[in-house]
């Protein structure tokens, strides 16, 4: 009984850990842009962004963008692109790795194109248990490979795999010469912070009364 009354306090120590208040800003990301230091988000830590560039012709401010922590436990991410403001096509790929803080899972992600659909504009994300090459291969689990045309959109979607504590992102932005993408957003979702602060408690608490049982 006094393992289980040990392992509750550290479980509740842990949750209260996980619910800490975010601490990645814009500045953190782009600081951290090709580092790996990263940052936190609710209980999600995000490390090694990079973005490449490549077409002719003025694209920014691509690499601004960010992150916002709506009512539901997920991390969003609302990129303004302004790609394809000039005549010739082009690409941007950001990549990332993704970390559950304290064993968080990740367990879900959304992808949303607000280019426009005629030319048609394509954005790719993958999201992978293991390593992605610089075409958006995975190798490992894969969780999720989804294109989203203009103006179209994936919701959030669980993981076949049922979550992953450590994950890598690869998005690949396209737009034909013509076309644009001013705005684009994803999310990722993982268990809210609070149900594991209850399950804790619980825990604490049966320690409690077990002991209590024990004594009387």
């Amino acid at each position: 009984m006094r393992k289980l009354f040990v392992l509750s306090l550290m479980f509740l120590a842990l949750s209260v850990t996980v619910i800490a208040a975010p601490v990645c800003t814009i500045g953190d990301i782009l600081n951290n842009n090709n580092a790996g230091a990263g940052c936190d988000v609710i209980n999600l830590h995000f490390s090694n962004f990079a973005l490449t560039l490549s077409g002719a012709g003025p694209q920014g401010p691509e690499n601004v963008f960010n992150i916002a922590t709506p009512n539901t436990w997920q991390v969003t991410f609302n990129m303004n692109n302004n790609q394809g403001v000039g005549a010739n096509s082009q690409t941007q790929t950001l990549t990332f790795s993704l970390s559950g803080i304290g064993g968080a899972l990740i367990i879900g992600a959304s992808s949303a194109n607000g280019g426009s659909g005629s030319p048609v504009t394509t954005i790719r994300q993958v999201v992978c248990a293991g390593t992605i090459d610089v075409n958006g291969n995975c190798t490992g689990i894969l969780l999720q490979d989804v294109t989203n045309n203009g103006g179209t959109a994936t919701p959030t979607t669980l993981f076949a795999a049922g979550g992953q504590t450590n994950v890598n992102v690869w998005r690949q932005s396209f737009t034909p010469a013509g076309a644009t993408i001013t705005g684009a957003s994803f999310d990722f979702a993982t268990p809210e912070p609070i149900s594991l602060t209850l399950m804790g408690s619980g825990l604490l608490g049966l320690g409690l009364l077990r002991r209590r049982n024990r004594r009387l």
